[in-house]
């Protein structure tokens, strides 16, 4: 994920010492922070799905709208 102007970084920070341990933590969370997905976002859906929700229990349905059911509680027949 990070761009190839990055790539001395990331070998640097391959080197077991004390230098690349400190720069392998700060791509690490660099990482974190700019790549990783939230825990609660769609694994279907592309980067701007992922944002936070408030309640884990609610959904994006078709129209983008928040819904608090669960599948359990819709009726499907």
């Amino acid at each position: 994920k990070f761009p190839k102007n990055r790539w001395k970084d990331i070998e640097r920070a391959e080197k077991n010492d004390e230098q690349g341990n400190r720069i392998y933590e700060e791509l690490r969370a660099e990482y974190l922070g700019k790549y990783m997905p939230k825990p609660d976002a769609d694994p279907h859906g592309g980067v701007e799905d992922f944002k936070t929700i408030e309640d884990p229990n609610q959904f994006l349905d078709n129209t983008n709208q928040i819904t608090s059911e669960s599948k359990d509680e819709m009726n499907y027949h």
